[in-house]
Formats: structure tokens, C-alpha cells, sequence
């Protein structure tokens, strides 16, 4: 897999044979103080740019500030899953 930020990015990746793309920082995050998130908007665009070309498609991870009450957004972008490091480890009841 590969990581990226846009659609360039996930672009390159894909014509490299990642299986997966690694996409964000979705969202605001405490990892990352201060980095403007790509948000869903990206997850959108890089599915459309994936499916338009030949070639096998990557599966994408959203990733960043990722947790219940916003993974929903990221599915509905286009992601095939999501990484998520905070919104368990720092749950009440993880």
C-alpha cells in the first residue's frame, strides 16, 4: 500500500500496484496540530479519478481524526475502510 494526499498522489500509486491507498488526513486530528485535513473531498475525487482509468482499482483507508461520529462520511466518499488510532485507544470503553 501507499500513502497519499491527492489525487496525483493516489494516482502514482495505483500505476505503481499498491492494492490499497492509504488517503488523509480526513479529518482534524491531534497528531497532526495545525495541518488543514484533505477531508472526504478527497476520498470523492480519488474514487472517480481511480475508476476512470484502466487497470486495477486500490482499495482506500481514510485516515485521520477518523471515529464514530464521522466514519460514516468517509464510506460514503468512497473508502473501503478507515484507520483509526485515537477514536479507540482514547474511548471511555475502547
Amino acid at each position: 500500500g501507499c500513502s497519499a494526499h491527492s489525487v496525483e498522489a493516489a494516482l502514482v500509486a495505483a500505476e505503481l500496484g499498491a492494492d490499497y491507498v492509504q488517503l488523509g488526513t480526513m479529518f482534524p486530528t491531534r497528531t497532526h496540530p495545525g495541518k488543514v485535513p484533505e477531508g472526504p473531498s478527497l476520498a470523492l475525487a480519488v474514487a472517480a479519478a481511480l475508476k476512470a482509468r484502466p487497470g486495477p482499482t486500490p482499495r482506500l483507508v481514510g485516515v485521520g481524526g477518523v471515529d464514530a461520529t464521522n466514519v460514516g462520511r468517509l464510506a460514503a466518499a468512497g473508502c473501503d475502510g478507515a484507520a483509526v488510532i485515537r477514536g479507540i485507544s482514547g474511548a471511555a470503553d475502547p
